[in-house]
């Protein structure tokens, strides 16, 4: 008889007590039942501690804290990881909202079945999410605008790409057909689900861990997705939905400056992490460079049509990503000499706090 896989939920988050509380008592209430729920939390232990006990009713899930020093998602998720011990590892943002009762079951089939072995879900944004800042298909609708638009889609690639695909500086063409099980490249950082046992320590970057500490990372759940598609297949459950209220996420920053800067500069460390982490090519760091001075001369045209401030800005940041990403190396040992990632996981992990 097949052994029936076990399920542990890992939820990153940073003083978002409600959202979290209510996400936690769905998921309790899922058909298929969550063996463990682990917060890897970042912000006010003791204000967590009382809005989970003031609302969670104890189950047979296990509810566990750990409690991270850093406000550092893909840290957070690499602490999810060392404690996780069951047979699947589905990784969710506190703030997605899960209405479907079977909603687990229907997003790890693939991965007990084997035919796949990582899968996310369908996401519906309750309020669209912002364009790509440095798409010119944000603010352009005439008719001259879409062809222009559609050649500057062209020049990045992204045309060529077919559904479910990426490329290497992180341009992704989600799948027009959502409603059933679709083989994919990538995975949305809002619910990824993994057969544990294909995830390694490798799989989780010290320089990836310091390149969000120093404000610049962006592209985490890419990072972790595209190292895992280099182990096997991943898939879209259409028919797995949450639902997300799209807010720009507590680790990005809000100044267009600032995040046209991290957007550019991590987009290096994606370029050359593209193969696997010790595999990178002179190619895709050409391409790089092709794709952002692309991707900056289409918004500086957008500039002289439609001026706005906080796009111009971005545009600055974006170069000034670009240019930071030739003097200053995306290692750890430059960018946080002092922090010794993987050590002080392994201590941080020693003290769990069970709710129940």
């Amino acid at each position: 008889m097949r052994k029936e896989l076990s399920i542990g939920l890992v939820i990153p988050t940073l003083n978002r007590y409600t959202s979290l509380s209510n996400l936690i008592i769905a998921l309790t209430k899922q058909t298929m039942s969550p063996q463990s729920i682990y917060i890897i939390n970042s912000g006010d232990t003791d204000a967590l501690k009382k809005k989970l006990c003031d609302n969670y009713k104890p189950t047979k899930t296990n509810v566990k804290i750990v409690n991270s020093p850093y406000k550092n998602l893909p840290f957070q998720r690499y602490l999810g990881y060392l404690v996780c011990s069951e047979d699947i590892v589905v990784f969710l943002d506190d703030d997605i909202i899960i209405s479907d009762l079977k909603f687990l079951d229907k997003l790890v089939a693939p991965l007990k079945d084997s035919s796949f072995i990582a899968s996310t879900c369908n996401i519906i944004f309750e309020k669209p999410e912002p364009q790509d800042n440095t798409l010119i298909s944000s603010r352009w609708t005439n008719n001259k605008s879409s062809k222009l638009q559609n050649f500057f889609n062209k020049l990045t690639g992204y045309s060529s790409l077919k559904d479910g695909e990426c490329n290497s500086v992180g341009i992704r063409k989600y799948p027009m057909n959502r409603t059933s099980t679709t083989k994919i490249s990538f995975l949305h950082g809002g619910c990824m689900a993994f057969t544990k046992s294909y995830l390694r320590n490798d799989h989780f970057s010290d320089d990836l861990f310091s390149l969000y500490h120093v404000g610049l990372g962006k592209g985490e759940d890419f990072f972790l997705s595209r190292q895992i598609s280099l182990e096997g297949k991943m898939c879209l459950v259409g028919k797995a939905i949450a639902s997300h209220i799209f807010e720009r996420p507590i680790a990005y920053s809000m100044n267009p400056y600032n995040l046209g800067k991290a957007v550019a500069y991590s987009r290096f460390f994606l370029s050359k992490t593209w193969r696997g982490q010790s595999h990178s090519r002179v190619l895709d760091m050409i391409f790089y460079w092709y794709y952002g001075t692309i991707r900056l001369l289409s918004g500086l045209i957008m500039q002289i049509f439609r001026p706005d401030k906080n796009q111009f800005n971005y545009l600055l940041g974006w170069l000034s990503g670009m240019f930071l990403s030739i003097i200053r190396p995306q290692k750890s040992a430059v960018l946080c000499p002092h922090i010794k990632w993987h050590e002080e996981a392994q201590q941080i992990i020693n003290n769990i706090i069970r709710i129940n």
